[in-house]
Order: structure tokens, then sequence, then C-alpha cells
């Protein structure tokens, strides 16, 4: 029986989004730690640029039509549409958007005060950062234990299942573990090769052949990860 989070409710799309953009921003943030540590002003505007989109300090954050999304925004936006095709209403979605929408404040927070920093060389980006990075990286923390839980509701989609097997690497990165191989351990107790098998047998109903070589490489690659 399909889960109700399969494609046919488009939930299974949405949710290759908000794990594209939770990833995303776990790089984002990751390299405006370095640069802080760095005391890169630079880079650390960039990478906030791309956590917030293009910011006017003269208007309130709100203001998204005077500003490009960034990738917070964009997956608060995923988290509203996901929850909108979910009959549950107690759907962890909206605490991911909870938690996306106290990151994006906080990251707000950090520009701000970086914007609005004196022009001397006394104040070291670390003394002004530093204070809202710990904060931070908590709501992202809870952003991925959610999205790790999420995983496991997808158990016989294989869009999620190829999906997870393609982002193996980059997915283990974020969360600095074997996350994928742990996923599949819990969907598929008989071992990685039933999940292959099932993603295969799916995706040939479907006429996805074409797909096949990239299911078995991208498995191959996981069984052979240490």
């Amino acid at each position: 029986m399909r889960s109700p989070y399969h494609l046919q409710n488009n939930n299974s799309l949405v949710f290759q989004f908000m794990v594209s953009e939770y990833l995303a921003i776990c790089q984002a943030f990751k390299s405006f730690e370095i640069a802080v540590q760095n005391n890169n002003y630079e880079a650390a505007n960039m990478a906030l640029i791309r956590l917030l989109g293009y910011q006017d300090k003269n208007l309130f954050p709100a203001f998204f039509g005077y500003a490009d999304k960034g990738l917070l925004q964009q997956l608060q936006s995923s988290c509203q549409s996901f929850n909108l095709n979910d009959e549950d209403k107690k759907q962890p979605a909206q605490k991911l958007n909870l938690h996306a929408q106290k990151a994006y404040s906080l990251c707000y927070q950090v520009w701000k005060t970086v914007e609005n920093r004196p022009l001397s060389p006394s104040s070291p980006l670390f003394e002004l950062a530093s204070p809202y990075i710990p904060k931070i990286q908590n709501f992202l923390n809870k952003i991925g234990r959610l999205i790790a839980k999420l995983f496991l509701q997808f158990e016989d989609d294989e869009t999620i299942l190829f999906f997870l097997l393609e982002n193996h690497q980059i997915v283990d990165e974020v969360y600095k573990a074997p996350l994928v191989k742990k996923v599949f351990a819990k969907m598929f107790p008989q071992g990685l090769k039933t999940a292959e098998k099932y993603i295969i047998k799916q995706y040939s109903k479907r006429g996805y052949y074409h797909l096949l070589p990239q299911v078995l490489e991208a498995a191959k690659e996981l069984q052979q990860k240490k």
C-alpha cells in the first residue's frame, strides 16, 4: 500500500525540494562559519545572501517582493506546499517551517549586525557573529532530525529512494554520519539489495528503463561505502 506521502499528492516531489534546500542551507551556513573564523566579511556576506536572498536595510524582511528569495525562504515555501497537500494536520512540515522561520530571523539579525558594524578594524567578524551561530545551528539540527524521520514515510516511494541513493554523498556529509545507510536499513531490513530490486521493479513498471543503470551504480557506491 502506498504511503499517504506518495507522488499522487505531489508531496514526494515537494519533499525532494525540501531536502535539496536543506542540504544547500547547511552548505551555505558552513561557508558562513568558515568566513567568520577567517574574518572574511565579503565571504560571510555572500553566504548570508545565499541564505536570506538580497536584502535592503531600509525594508523589513517580510517584503519578499523587494528581495530575491534565499534558501531559507525557499525551504519555508516548500514546507507550506508540503503541508497543504497533507491531510494530517499534525504534519511535521509545520515544525520544519517554524524552525526555518526562526533560522531566517537569526540570520537576518546577523546580517543587520554586520551591516551596521562600526567602521573599525577593532570589530572582528567573530565577535559580531559568534553569539548567533550556535542558535542558528540548533534550528538547522532540528530541521535535519525531522527530515531524517520523514524519509521513513517514503519507504515505498521509488523516487525518494532513488533520490537518497543518488545524493548519499552530500546527505552523509551534511549529517556527518552514514545516514543514508541507516535509513535504508530501517526501511529494508533485508538489505540494500532488496531496496535496489524494489526501485528497479517500480521504475521498470513506469517505463523508466534509462534510469536503471544509474540506480545500479548509485546502489553499488552506497554498498561499498564504509
